[in-house]
Order: C-alpha cells, then structure tokens, then sequence
C-alpha cells in the first residue's frame, strides 16, 4: 500500500529538513519535486530542489497542477 505524508508549516520550520533525513534514511520514501517560477536561491538545483518553470509554462500548464499559490 502507497502512502502519501504531506508536510506543512510556517516557513523554515523544519519541513525541508524532516523531508531530507526521511529520504535519506528510508528507501521508499521520497520527496516530490515541486515546481517553482521563482529564480533559483544559492546552492538550489533544476529537477533536484524545485523544477524551476518560467511564467508563461506554468501558466499555460495550469490544468496540470492539483493544487497552487500565488505570492
């Protein structure tokens, strides 16, 4: 049986750190890599972090997405 965990929190409460140590140490856990328009942040990676995606493809793939948000 698959199952789904979804982490949420207040920003830097310890969601990327949680995410990591449990796919580090489980085997079938792993993170989704969601999709962001904003420009990387130092040290981030396309496909590894966020799939970094221009305006314009997120916008014409809107019906794609389950769920987003607009800051």
């Amino acid at each position: 049986m698959n199952i789904i965990y979804v982490f949420i929190g207040a920003s830097a409460c310890g969601k990327t750190t949680l995410c990591t140590l449990l796919d580090k140490d489980f085997e079938n856990v792993h993170k989704v890599v969601t999709d962001t328009t904003r420009a990387p942040r130092k040290g981030e990676r396309d496909k590894i972090h966020y799939n970094f995606v221009s305006d314009q493809f997120f916008r014409d793939n809107l019906d794609h997405y389950v769920e987003y948000n607009e800051y």
